[in-house]
């Protein structure tokens, strides 16, 4: 994965500058970061790559069968629904009831009733957009109900924020 995500740096890295020093438009920075994102989180996330596993893949399964082994709830965000698809074979080898909310959910109110529900999945997943649109909305669902936060992307902190730190 290190491998890969240098080799997506460098030469990104080169491009955007050649681009910047040509008075090219500062996107082209934003497109290489997107893509270092993506190469941080999984390589099947970057166009053309194919790839087995994934460090933090790894990682989420562990924190998740700990959390859902101990009765906890879990909301497992990425920007990327690729991601997602990604996440749902770890919940099946944990053999971890799941519910997801992203763009294709088409009744979100029957998710979060499921989930919150005392005998519901221990685990949601969802793009954060639509679960920070649903709490400014006053939606019923509450980041409360879930033992711990996890982002599934590079820009959150490298370990859950237990309840009390997550910005209640």
């Amino acid at each position: 994965e290190r491998e890969v995500y240098d080799a997506v740096r460098l030469a990104t890295q080169k491009e955007v500058l050649e681009k910047l020093e040509q008075g090219g438009s500062p996107l082209a920075a934003l497109e290489a970061l997107l893509r270092l994102r993506q190469a941080a989180c999984h390589p099947s996330l970057l166009p053309g790559q194919q790839a087995e596993r994934s460090a933090k893949l790894e990682l989420l399964q562990g924190v998740l069968g700990d959390l859902v082994g101990a009765g906890h709830k879990a909301l497992v965000f990425s920007q990327w629904t690729s991601l997602l698809d990604l996440v749902e074979p770890v919940l099946q080898t944990l053999d971890c009831d799941h519910v997801r909310l992203d763009g294709s959910t088409r009744d979100r109110g029957a998710v979060i009733e499921r989930f919150q529900a005392e005998d519901g999945p221990p685990v949601m997943s969802g793009h954060p957009l639509f679960h920070t649109s649903l709490l400014v909305n006053r939606s019923p669902l509450e980041r409360n109900q879930a033992g711990r936060l996890r982002t599934a992307f590079p820009a959150g902190s490298r370990r859950s924020l237990p309840r009390s730190r997550a910005g209640r």
